[in-house]
């Protein structure tokens, strides 16, 4: 069994050693470290101050070389697998040895309570300079046991500059053990994620572009993680001039998965998110990226105008893809905060979920930090839970982290930790959480804390993870909640040229006439003359033979009719 001891800040420390089911396993040496009890947030509701149905313990995982494993939510230092509640973590090693690239991992059998000692490095010699690490747990066989899923990590190589990608997985998870793959020519990559069958894909950057403009590769593994295939994911020109975020990737128990990206549709000047989907559990995507522009949904339409960086996507059980982030009210700031869009390719919904009051966080060494989005479900996708961080009022300066149902359960925003005097950043959160029992949804998170008291960013730092954050699954539709009324939204972009967008929403099924007119009351031409289903649609007018100037356009579905006005300017 591995041997760890671990002196943190507390009055008495406790040490205990717990064991895997299967003797074999023996890999998890575990003492308890809890040092703060978070005090519960009390939410006023007509004079009554119902405290959070749970109340999270931080605990500490371990220690680094500094605080730059994670700069950002894009990489998933933390995994967890569905089917045996199993929670993995990787990062750049401690001070114990030389050279502060050498990439370990930890895990925990009993929901966070207790850790592994640091397994690895994961690279292989000559390799050491590991930067930015990501992991999986491979489980084909959908294990209930922890300890039978293959870890899979993924990161960046520093030489001289950006070069080198490796990939590396361990024969069962604490072995040591390890299989290494090597390739170059990449930048740190993005989230790795799985399929039902265990097998690992990873989105990684080309530093420079093949001669047919690929700039991002989708590798995949079907051994997990001992050999690997990759093809090309997006081109220079899938993007306007090269504008690219960054993708998330996840696909759900039915084999319906998206791998999403938030960049500038070509053509167009501002950020939204794009897609691929598959249907067969990553054996094929699509060819092209598909657009969403969330900016044209009420609540946002017309009360915010950029998008922050750092996203998160997921898909539940019904195929429905979520998606996330910080929208910024660029005019007042008073509609700036975290807003959820969800849909199913066709019909698309948003909600505004909380104000924030910071969007981003100045750190030591020049470093900084945005809200940190990211969303968690179970396996049966039947609750989808979002993560973001912020600072509780105007005046604070520390953040705290949020978390808050956004399907499968009632939504109630809550600061899971509310600790004044902690710094909660550079915040991770699994995509996947683990059902303990048959509604108890518990999702798995951490943050970091700076060393030499969170101050230096060059000093050892510290992962802590939030240990007891669970959410009870209530009832879920299968099916997007239909719209409640007629609606016709203003178009966007507005005034434009050479084309707009035009969306409307029909509570119930209905014929539908969509129709553009110039200011002297002559039809243009029809968009629309069918009958469509409930939902919201979206229609796109081109004006590029007409010559500037105002028009009309007017739907009638059912009893319901509409006029709107819009500015084509040359």
């Amino acid at each position: 069994m591995l041997k760890k001891t671990l002196t943190i800040f507390v009055l008495l420390l406790v040490t205990t050693s717990l064991v895997f089911s299967q003797a074999a396993k023996q890999v998890f040496d575990k003492a308890p470290k809890p040092v703060f009890e978070s005090l519960a947030l009390e939410k006023a509701n007509g004079g009554s101050n119902p405290v959070l149905p749970h109340t999270a313990t931080a605990v500490l995982i371990g220690k680094m070389w500094n605080a730059y494993s994670t700069q950002a939510s894009y990489t998933n230092q933390i995994f967890t697998d569905p089917f045996s509640g199993l929670i993995s973590v990787v990062h750049r090693v401690d001070r114990t040895g030389a050279g502060s690239g050498r990439i370990v991992y930890q895990g925990s059998d009993d929901g966070g309570a207790n850790w592994t000692s640091q397994i690895g490095p994961m690279n292989l010699a000559p390799w050491n300079a590991g930067r930015h690490p990501n992991i999986v747990l491979s489980n084909p066989t959908k294990s209930t046991t922890p300890g039978d899923q293959i870890p899979v990590a993924g990161w960046a190589e520093l030489s001289t500059s950006w070069y080198w990608y490796q990939f590396a997985k361990d024969q069962t998870f604490g072995a040591g053990t390890f299989t290494q793959y090597i390739d170059s020519t990449y930048y740190p990559g993005d989230e790795m994620f799985v399929n039902t069958q265990g097998h690992v894909f990873a989105v990684v950057p080309l530093i420079t572009y093949e001669q047919d403009g690929t700039n991002n590769h989708l590798f995949k593994s079907t051994d997990g993680g001992a050999t690997w295939t990759k093809t090309s994911l997006s081109k220079d020109v899938d993007f306007n001039n090269d504008t690219w975020n960054g993708t998330k990737g996840f696909i759900n128990k039915n084999g319906v998965g998206y791998i999403v990206v938030e960049g500038q549709k070509p053509g167009e000047s501002f950020y939204t998110f794009g897609y691929k989907k598959t249907t067969d559990d990553g054996a094929t995507w699509d060819a092209t990226w598909t657009w969403v522009n969330p900016f044209t949904l009420s609540p946002l339409a017309g009360n915010v105008h950029a998008l922050n960086y750092e996203v998160d996507a997921i898909v539940d059980g019904a195929g429905n893809l979520h998606f996330a982030g910080t929208f910024v009210d660029t005019v007042s700031g008073a509609n700036t905060g975290i807003y959820h869009i969800w849909g199913d390719g066709t019909t698309w919904q948003a909600e505004k979920i909380a104000s924030v009051n910071r969007t981003s966080m100045s750190l030591p060494g020049g470093l900084s930090t945005l809200n940190e989005v990211e969303f968690a479900t179970n396996w049966d996708g039947s609750i989808v839970v979002l993560k973001w961080c912020d600072v509780p009022t105007p005046t604070d300066t520390l953040y705290d982290v949020f978390m808050t149902p956004v399907y499968g359960a009632q939504k109630n925003v809550q600061n899971i930790t509310n600790t004044p005097a902690v710094h909660e950043k550079y915040s991770q959160m699994s995509a996947w959480g683990y059902m303990t029992d048959a509604t108890t949804f518990r999702v798995d998170c951490m943050y970091t804390i700076f060393g030499n008291g969170d101050t230096n960013d060059l000093a050892e730092a510290e992962l802590w993870y939030l240990s007891g954050v669970t959410f009870q699954v209530t009832s879920v539709d299968d099916k997007i909640a239909q719209p409640a009324k007629f609606e016709l939204e203003q178009n966007y972009p507005n005034p434009f040229n050479p084309a707009t967008t035009i969306r409307f929403t029909l509570p119930e099924k209905s014929l539908v006439t969509l129709k553009v007119y110039d200011m002297l009351g002559r039809e243009v031409t029809t968009l629309v003359n069918d009958v469509k289903e409930a939902g919201t649609h979206v229609v796109k007018f081109a004006g590029k033979d007409l010559p500037s100037g105002m028009y009309l356009y007017t739907i009638s579905a059912g009893n319901y009719t509409a006029t709107k006005k819009m500015m084509l300017v040359k």
